[in-house]
C-alpha cells in the first residue's frame, strides 16, 4: 500500500519534506501510522489554541 511520509518543522508547523513510501501490509504498522497522524493533528490544534490565547492576552494588555 502506498503512503506519504511527511516531515514537519515542529516550531513553525510547516511541512519540510514529503516523500512517497511503501507501507507494510501489517495492520499494526497502519495503526501506528494513524496514531502518529492523530498525534500530529492534536499537536497542531494545541499550537493553534496557544497562539490564539497568546494573541488575546497580548491585545488585552
Amino acid at each position: 500500500m502506498q503512503g506519504v511520509k511527511v516531515t514537519i518543522d515542529l516550531k513553525t508547523g510547516k511541512v519540510i519534506r514529503t516523500e512517497e513510501v511503501e507501507i507494510d501490509k501489517e495492520p499494526d504498522k497502519a495503526i501506528d501510522h494513524m496514531l502518529t497522524q492523530k498525534a500530529v493533528d492534536h499537536f497542531m490544534n494545541l499550537k493553534k489554541e496557544k497562539l490564539e490565547e497568546f494573541k488575546r492576552k497580548k491585545f488585552r494588555l
